[in-house]
């Protein structure tokens, strides 16, 4: 067996014609591909490429072998054989070539590898060069691209870093221009990021007579601060549209609204943009790394704090804050029997915004998630205690003292919000949030999702500081805490001193981390079947975000576009902000009117986060042949809004005969129907396969 030494080769390399190769690249292949040892100086089962010089001289070293060289002259591809001896050197190329004519199946196999060669190269750069935004494999882009954008992004931080921040839209429009074309407006309700462009038409910025997104110094004149921004942070896109929100105009659209931010390592956080709900609110954006306030240019610093929040416990993920700093679970004072208390004169004026996050064991449970006190039996206390479905329905009780016309309990409901009178069945093991507002002198208040407030029977007294504050127990007495909760858990307590802004309460009751969900479809969403199944991952998920749902059996895709729009000027209108899921599974319409239809609701939606799921075939509703083309109709023109079931279904087939046959027919097998004449999702695989659908979607597009 040869050895593995390297032999030198040097010399003019010539052609059998004796025309020397200048300046080309040989392509060495050895012909007997044989494994070798881990480590060793040549990998034998892949291509060597040299260089000879202008002189055509080679000089290189390889070990042992039979070798196919490959050189491309100006004619043609040439092919030669070399054969490198296990001897002492050097050895000229002149020496070594063979005559014999080379093996076809060889040859074949030294194109193939040359091609992959060559092809693996191109791929390599375009891996390295290819243009910005132009794709080297879906949704992927090269290091160039990469390093642009980075570029670019650290540019735009720069300038906004630099950017004056000014108060008022008459301060902006006073600005020079020559010194700054970027700039940051705090206007209450008018927040935001402006450039300058001197080419807006005075048409153009006098149609926008509330200056939402044109702030023109002099309204006879071209140029204004565009509120439309691109500054390589992806697209700093605010909507040109405004929502009216209980009376205030908050910007949203693209840019959704929350309450708190997601941690900023997620993949999908990179380049991503959210107005932080407060007071007053602020443009975050996140580097991949950490999160910054674009509004005024600090690292948002702890991420996880809600905004405007005193203190915050969350018991799941081990975060901890009160007193203006960051605590530890250690911080806490352990409670005999279960729960924690801590002793912290709560400094507030009169107005306590209380969240609360817990999921239960049983359909009732027994003791208290949160409670404060002043000292008791004389002075105030907060108890939020136990209650259960069969007696009460989803809600939970408080119990406040002092209250007018006398102490006594409170009921906040926690329920997912419905338009429709079916029966809410809720899993026992779901996660639920309740907010309450407490304001001395005023009524107590509770919000249920997507930002209901609603009134108490009681007023309350005159609130005084909290001495001691119980966690997942009974703070009341003198002594030690007690009563803690039993079959519940209490995953997170958030306390505010101050009144919240309308779109903060929204983002604080229903949407967290993310956008709250309205479902909207006919008789597929009856009894809440799919509604739960999705609350039920959004638990799994470890997920807690606002849901709501309208619905009605044997109602068209047109008539669900008439409820949604019937939404105006009602408390409903609120979810137009929500992401819409199109839910109409019994779909009876053309793919026009169902195109029409959701042109209709998209003039009212205030973003771009909506999904269309794909409707199930029936045999009583659809003529299942003309399917495929209505549904591609509808796709094509859904673009990435479609969310795609009928394959996915037929995947979900149990390979029973009555299954496969369904699917045969081109429908959703049994085993997800109520029956095989009833193409209903059933409560139980049905309605997990199709809120499976809906969660992926939105977290496919980074909507949960």
């Amino acid at each position: 067996m040869p050895s593995e030494t390297l032999r030198r080769i040097t010399g003019a390399f010539k052609t059998p014609a004796g025309e020397l190769v200048r300046n080309k690249s040989l392509s060495f292949f050895k012909t007997r591909r044989a494994a070798i040892p881990q480590g060793a100086s040549v990998v034998l089962d892949e291509p060597v490429v040299f260089q000879t010089d202008a002189d055509g001289v080679l000089d290189c070293e390889l070990v042992a072998g039979n070798y196919t060289v490959l050189v491309r002259l100006a004619d043609a591809d040439r092919y030669f054989r070399l054969i490198v001896p296990d001897s002492a050197g050097p050895h000229t190329p002149a020496s070594l070539m063979d005559a014999a004519p080379i093996d076809e199946g060889v040859l074949t196999l030294v194109q193939q590898a040359q091609a992959a060669a060559e092809a693996a190269r191109d791929l390599a750069e375009q891996w390295a060069e290819e243009d910005e935004d132009s794709a080297v494999a879906s949704g992927q882009f090269s290091a160039k691209h990469h390093a642009l954008k980075a570029a670019a992004s650290a540019a735009a931080a720069a300038a906004v870093s630099q950017a004056p921040v000014v108060a008022t839209r008459a301060a902006l429009k006073a600005i020079g221009t020559g010194t700054h074309t970027l700039a940051l407006l705090n206007e209450p309700d008018r927040e935001g990021l402006f450039e300058w462009d001197a080419t807006v038409l005075v048409a153009t910025h006098q149609a926008d007579a509330q200056e939402i997104t044109f702030v023109a110094p002099d309204p006879a004149a071209n140029g204004a601060w565009v509120r439309h921004a691109r500054l390589g942070l992806g697209s700093l896109v605010e909507p040109a549209r405004v929502r009216d929100l209980r009376g205030l105009a908050v910007a949203s659209g693209a840019v959704p609204v929350v309450s708190e931010l997601t941690d900023p390592t997620l993949a999908g956080n990179r380049g991503r943009r959210v107005i932080l709900a407060g007071q007053p609110p602020i443009l975050a954006w996140c580097d991949g790394a950490k999160w910054w306030d674009l509004t005024g240019g600090a690292e948002i610093t702890p991420w996880w704090l809600p905004r405007g929040a005193v203190l915050h416990c969350d018991f799941t993920e081990g975060r901890f804050y009160w007193d203006g700093a960051e605590r530890v679970l250690g911080d806490l004072t352990a409670v005999a029997g279960g729960g924690y208390s801590l002793n912290w004169d709560l400094d507030f004026v009169d107005t306590i915004w209380l969240q609360i996050e817990w999921s239960k064991d049983a359909l009732a449970f027994a003791g208290h998630l949160f409670s404060w006190t002043s000292g008791h039996p004389g002075g105030d206390r907060i108890e939020l205690s136990d209650a259960d479905v069969a007696t009460y329905g989803d809600a939970i009780r408080w119990y406040l003292k002092p209250a007018t016309p006398s102490a006594g309990y409170q009921w906040a409901a926690t329920a997912t919000r419905s338009d429709n009178t079916d029966a809410v069945w809720i899993h026992a093991d779901q996660r639920k949030r309740s907010v309450v507002r407490m304001k001395s002198g005023e009524v107590f208040k509770s919000l249920a999702d997507n930002g209901d407030l609603v009134d108490g029977t009681l007023s309350l007294g005159t609130l005084a500081v909290p001495s001691k504050i119980g966690f997942g127990c009974r703070a009341w007495a003198a002594g030690d805490p007690d009563l803690p909760a039993s079959d519940a858990t209490l995953h997170r307590v958030t306390i505010w001193t101050q009144d919240l802004s309308a779109p903060q309460i929204a983002a604080v009751s229903g949407s967290g981390v993310a956008a709250p969900v309205h479902l909207l479809g006919d008789s597929f969403l009856n009894l809440h079947s799919v509604l739960g199944r999705f609350q039920q991952r959004l638990q799994t998920e470890g997920k807690m975000l606002g849901i709501s749902q309208d619905h009605a059996g044997a109602s068209t895709l047109t008539q669900q576009a008439a409820r949604y729009a019937a939404y105006a000027g009602t408390e409903r209108e609120r979810w137009w902000d929500a992401t819409l899921v199109i839910v109409d599974g019994g779909l009876t319409e053309t793919a026009e009117q169902a195109i029409e239809a959701m042109r209709t609701m998209l003039g009212y939606i205030r973003h771009d986060r909506w999904l269309y799921l794909q409707a199930a075939p029936s045999a009583t509703l659809d003529p299942v042949v003309a399917l495929p083309e209505r549904d591609a109709i509808i796709k094509a023109w859904c673009g990435d809004h479609f969310v795609s079931t009928l394959a996915e279904a037929w995947a979900e087939s149990d390979g029973s005969p009555t299954d496969e046959d369904q699917v045969a027919l081109g429908r959703w097998p049994v085993s997800l129907t109520v029956s095989g004449a009833d193409f209903h999702p059933n409560a139980t695989l049905g309605a997990q396969f199709l809120a499976g659908r809906i969660y992926d979607a939105l977290e496919a597009r980074g909507w949960v």
